[in-house]
């Protein structure tokens, strides 16, 4: 969730959904809302069918405000160091492949804002996390892992199976801090996608009460992980070994105030964010 030179763009798209109501999901907790959400990133509207609403500049940074043309509701909040010249240019809503690797654009960082409880701030984040490919029961134990060439097949299949990864973040006691994460799990052997991390701090005091793990949808069958209240070991992307810690709900969280901050300076009325 770094910002990076003129990818110093942190975008983020707000729920849009044309044909489902999701009023009665306000107020839900990560668990509940995570399908809603993640259907959501996998079907992202073409780009160009967004246009710039509103800007303000907070502490050094842009904050924009976009939305669909011919409507007047804000569906992408950026963060940019420079202002934003060209949302179609800067932005890419699902992955394109460059050659043999995938390409996201010039942003940094983008993904979903949703407010679920219809009070006029965010309270859920789905943030980009990177490109990779997600196994599933398809990938044998055989497929290539690093530095091992895949043959055509294999890199059809790589192709076909590769996407953006959202990394999910819930305030859900509405207080302005993040307090829960679904976060991918990558295989530490061939670098794919893995599995997805439920991090919970239930009791809301910024230790971890509820770790598990699920593969493909969110289902009851959770898997079982290791964890402390401070720390949860993961795999991320170029499957280095790393440790989940507190820091990634306050960075987060330090995203979600400035957005919120943003919302209210510019006047955006909770009609016109999706509830």
């Amino acid at each position: 969730m770094s910002l990076r030179r003129n990818s110093l763009i942190f975008i983020i798209t707000g729920l849009f959904l044309a044909t489902a109501d999701t009023s009665a999901q306000s107020g839900v907790d990560v668990v509940n809302f995570y399908p809603v959400a993640d259907s959501v990133t996998q079907t992202p509207f073409p780009i160009g069918r967004y246009e710039i609403k509103y800007r303000k500049n907070l502490m050094g940074r842009y904050v924009t405000f976009i939305g669909k043309k011919k409507d007047r509701k804000v569906l992408i909040a950026a963060i940019t160091m420079e202002p934003i010249k060209s949302v179609q240019k800067d932005m890419r809503l699902s992955v394109e492949f460059h050659g043999p690797k995938p390409y996201i654009g010039e942003v940094s960082t983008w993904g979903y804002i949703f407010d679920r409880n219809g009070d006029g701030r965010i309270d859920y984040l789905a943030l980009v996390g990177g490109a990779a490919a997600v196994e599933d029961s398809s990938i044998t134990d055989d497929f290539p892992g690093f530095q091992n060439p895949m043959s055509r097949k294999q890199f059809e299949q790589y192709i076909e199976h590769t996407r953006i990864m959202f990394n999910h973040y819930a305030d859900d006691n509405y207080d302005g801090e993040i307090d829960a994460v679904v976060h991918y799990d990558m295989d530490p052997i061939r670098n794919w996608m893995k599995r997805w991390l439920v991090v919970r701090s239930t009791k809301f005091d910024g230790q971890f009460e509820e770790v598990w793990a699920f593969r493909g949808k969110m289902s009851p069958n959770q898997e079982i992980t290791n964890f402390t209240p401070t720390e949860v070991p993961y795999y991320e992307l170029g499957s280095d070994r790393s440790v989940m810690t507190k820091q990634v709900f306050d960075e987060a969280s330090g995203f979600l105030q400035l957005i919120n901050r943003a919302l209210a300076e510019c006047k955006i009325k909770p009609d016109q964010l999706l509830h």
